[in-house]
């Protein structure tokens, strides 16, 4: 080993900053391969994890309004549970997690208020999935008012204290579980992160929709004998229905297929489908990077080892000339090499724990602990050892190939083999650079794009703030006291924030004898003022408008007056169309614009359905000042519960949470591979100027100047940066556009992006070419010509 360390000390020496930037290049790539792999497991190893999970199947129809969904009724799932003995066991779990508001009384700490996410359930949703329990049991959501609650729940709210038989106050879903008070019937072990069942409360939804056979608002799973029983579960279904003479015609939906449940990550375009995403295409792209990147840190380095050899060759071959055999030196200089390479990754582990640290956890969904993913750390430590083991294994061999009395003298050159195969890898680090330059630069564009686009409301100086139960039933006293705070101009009620997400409430109304499907967006009568929103045609709400005892009114955007034909005055069922307003951005930009109506009402239902205050802020207000007084004024009113209030901006951030974290991840990764590229270029400089050391002082004696010939080594690099250029554009040009395919809204493909990346990426070349060819360009001649 001393060898080793001392010929690697030696070398660093001598040559500092490329010996440095190699390391620190291969560091950074073996630091960027582990995040990303850790991100590519989380994704492809999607509810792996789930006991039976080969068995389990989410059932999706295909709805005539909003197309394909895996939304059904509660008498159609059970008549599918009837139809096939292939089915042990179904449930249906509520579309997406509900907010419930839970208050805990204790004497030491008294009233606290806690909004956490809960999914109403069938009790048999424990006989679907297998709930590995902590204490209490799984059977206990077929005890009416008892819910089942994660560990990491239980100890947040209970701390070690056992968590059974704890009575809770939980407000928000009265519709379904009418009395508020509920027990804590089980604490369940939490389901790893990747999984499609979230660690949320689950309570049962006791008889709530039971024979409502046109309300969807349920996922229904069931769990098969085998899996190959999957295929007969249609037909068995279809076969029960004509025995039942059930014509599934007569409802406007009807089952298409049932999928299983490793696929639900992956599945894309269905509506109301509330299981975490990931798309193949982005999967398949980040786990490329991760070995593109590995590979052209392996290209660097090879190509730096390399270009130490004219350096180097005097050396080894004079202890070859003193008895030290071919073959002891290869392994050597092998070794040296892979030491190396794994010192890099012992620094990439430090890298990654400073990455963590500093946000880079917050980019990725996958858990970043080093712990959890041994194998993988492992692999790469292997992966290091063999990028060593091959980048050390041509120069080993090359340096060791020449008679040493050749070598000697110096009369030695290199291969123009190995200089082309040099110049290929060195293309392909160009071509990746530039093909992740132009998609990240264009994933900024879009995002971009999303937060600058006007939505067709004003969203400057909107704060949007979730209501707890008790601010909800004091909503006039609320509204008063914020009216009354200073630079607060106007306060609406709403169901959820506008461009808060891609699904709405979706309601199916009769006009002129048919059916219309719309987003159902329940407000106070002073939304449209609130938001700013004009009139194209009839009137806005009236504070009246809320107290009729009967009916309610709506106002429709453009979209759904011109499809479906309807006018002012028209009726649609109970609703009548007061007013009409234009094709408002109230969904993300992954939702074109959709039917949609803002409805307000007496009833009690839609009034319990404003769950949120948007708040105007004047012109010229202190804003952050101005969202402290409402805070204060909102907790003076209900102290047990911690609001949350938001810009709109910062909901259109979390609206596009991931887009934005995939972005951030991209331009990270192409920063990195830039900088690793750039690496390699210094290594293949140093090469250049090493071995063109003695043509350099021949052109300066015949009169060259230093420009002349800084010049002459940047032409060859630009006109190989060009070609990779000519190589990359069209692959970037075809990844970007399949990536905006997600988008109904999307960022034009502007030509001076790919001009952009050929311009950053030849600069930073030049730069780095100039710098290393500047000393050997003004060096004395006659001091280059005696190297040879």
């Amino acid at each position: 080993m001393n060898p080793i360390i001392r010929n690697f000390w030696s070398i660093f020496r001598r040559f500092r900053l490329a010996m440095t930037l190699n390391v620190l290049g291969m560091a950074i790539a073996f630091a960027a391969f582990m995040v990303i792999m850790m991100q590519w497991h989380y994704d492809v190893t999607f509810d792996d994890a789930t006991p039976h999970g080969d068995c389990i199947f989410r059932v999706e129809s295909n709805n005539q309004m909003v197309g394909a969904t895996p939304l059904t009724s509660r008498p159609y799932s059970e008549w599918m549970l009837a139809s096939s003995s292939h089915i042990e066991a179904g449930a249906l779990m509520w579309c997406n997690e509900m907010p419930l508001f839970l208050t805990m009384r204790d004497e030491a700490s008294g009233v606290k208020t806690f909004k956490e996410q809960c999914f109403p359930v069938t009790p048999s949703i424990t006989r679907v999935f297998d709930f590995d329990m902590v204490e209490g049991s799984s059977d206990a959501l077929d005890v009416e008012k008892q819910i089942l609650i994660p560990q990491s729940m239980a100890r947040k709210f209970f701390g070690d204290e056992s968590a059974i038989g704890k009575r809770v106050e939980g407000r928000g879903l009265e519709y379904i579980l009418g009395d508020s008070i509920l027990y804590v019937g089980g604490v369940y072990y939490d389901f790893p992160r990747n999984s499609t069942l979230q660690n949320q409360i689950y309570v049962s939804m006791g008889d709530y929709l039971k024979h409502n056979w046109y309300n969807l608002n349920c996922a229904f799973f069931i769990r098969l004998d085998d899996p190959s029983s999957a295929s007969a579960i249609m037909p068995d279904f279809e076969q029960y229905c004509k025995q039942m003479n059930l014509n599934p015609d007569d409802l406007y939906y009807r089952y298409s297929n049932i999928r299983p449940l490793k696929d639900l990550h992956w599945v894309q375009g269905l509506t109301f489908d509330a299981v975490s995403k990931a798309n193949r295409q982005t999967s398949y792209l980040l786990f490329t990077i991760a070995w593109v990147i590995i590979f052209i840190a392996a290209i660097n380095f090879t190509n730096f080892s390399t270009a130490l050899a004219p350096i180097r060759m005097r050396s080894i071959n004079t202890q070859r000339v003193l008895g030290s055999s071919v073959g002891s030196l290869r392994w050597l200089l092998t070794s040296e090499a892979i030491f190396v390479s794994f010192v890099a990754f012992l620094l990439s582990i430090l890298f990654f724990y400073m990455a963590k640290e500093y946000g880079l956890a917050q980019l990725v969904t996958a858990d970043l602990s080093l712990t959890k993913h041994w194998g993988l750390v492992l692999a790469t430590a292997l992966v290091s050892i063999a990028l060593g083991a091959v980048a050390g294994l041509y120069p080993a061999y090359y340096m060791t190939s020449f008679q040493p009395a050749m070598a000697l003298k110096g009369s030695f050159g290199l291969s123009p083999t190995g200089r082309r195969l040099r110049v290929v890898l060195m293309g392909f680090q160009y071509v990746a650079s530039f093909a992740l330059i132009i998609g990240s630069l264009f994933m900024l564009l879009q995002n971009r794009y999303t937060r600058t686009t006007s939505l067709g409301y004003d969203r400057e100086h909107l704060l949007t703030v979730d209501l707890s139960p008790k601010a909800k039933a004091s909503r006039p006293v609320v509204m008063n006291q914020l009216k009354g705070l200073a630079g607060v101009e106007d306060v609406a009620y709403i169901h959820q924030p506008l461009s808060g997400g891609d699904d709405f409430l979706n309601w199916g109304r009769k006009v002129h004898g048919e059916m219309v499907m719309f987003d159902c967006i329940p407000s106070s009568a002073n939304i449209l003022n609130t938001l700013n929103i004009p009139l194209i045609d009839g009137r806005d709400f009236r504070e009246s408008d809320v107290q009729q005892p009967e009916g309610g009114y709506a106002i429709i955007n453009q979209l759904l007056a011109e499809q479906y034909n309807v006018k002012v005055g028209d009726k649609m069922s109970e609703l009548e169309v007061v007013g009409i307003i234009p094709d408002i951005k109230y969904a993300s930009f992954r939702k074109a614009v959709s039917p949609m109506a803002f409805v307000t009402s007496a009833s009690d239902f839609l009034i319990g359905q404003c769950e949120y205050a948007c708040i105007r802020l004047k012109a010229g207000t202190d804003l952050f000042q101005a969202r402290e007084n409402i805070r204060q004024t909102l907790q003076s009113l209900d102290p047990s519960y911690a609001f949350d209030l938001r810009f709109s901006e910062q909901v259109l951030e979390e609206t596009y949470h991931s887009e934005l974290n995939l972005t951030t991840l991209i331009a990270l990764f192409s920063f990195l591979a830039v900088f690793i590229s750039i690496v390699g270029v210094f290594g293949l400089v140093v090469f250049d100027s090493e071995y063109k050391r003695k043509e350099i002082g021949i052109r300066k004696v015949m009169g060259a100047t230093t420009g002349e010939i800084l010049v002459m080594f940047n032409k060859v690099y630009l006109r190989m940066m060009s070609v990779c250029f000519i190589l990359a554009a069209p692959l970037a040009w075809y990844g970007v556009h399949r990536w905006l395919e997600n988008f109904s809204y999307k960022t034009p493909m502007y030509w001076w992006v790919y001009l952009a990346a050929l311009a950053v990426v030849g600069l930073i070349t030049v730069a780095t070419v100039t710098y290393q060819n500047w000393k050997a360009a003004n060096a004395n001649p006659v001091e280059s010509l005696k190297t040879e």
